[in-house]
């Protein structure tokens, strides 16, 4: 196996969590590791495109989802709230 900076990783986040994601991109980063972090490389206007290529790119995926991004503002657990994880969900697979 290579070194870890021979993978490409893809990092997504509902929304609810970019704050502390974004500190993960962040620290991958400073590190030297090839990363793409949706909600900052890639643009909203041209996201599904984008995104595709971008995981078709990646040896890696990292989905970060707290409790929070699962959790519906009527307290139901009904899976993904924020859209954008349902759509690369849909993409994935």
């Amino acid at each position: 196996m290579g070194k870890s900076r021979d993978y490409t990783i893809f990092l997504s986040c509902a929304a609810e969590d970019t704050d502390t994601t974004k500190r993960l991109y962040e620290g991958m980063k400073e590190r030297e590791l090839n990363v793409t972090f949706d909600r900052v490389d890639i643009n909203p206007k041209k996201w599904e495109a984008q995104v595709k290529k971008a995981i078709s790119r990646s040896q890696i995926l990292v989905i970060c989802i707290s409790k929070k991004a699962l959790v519906y503002p009527s307290g139901g657990n009904k899976g993904f709230l924020d859209t954008k994880l349902n759509d690369l969900y849909n993409i994935v697979y």
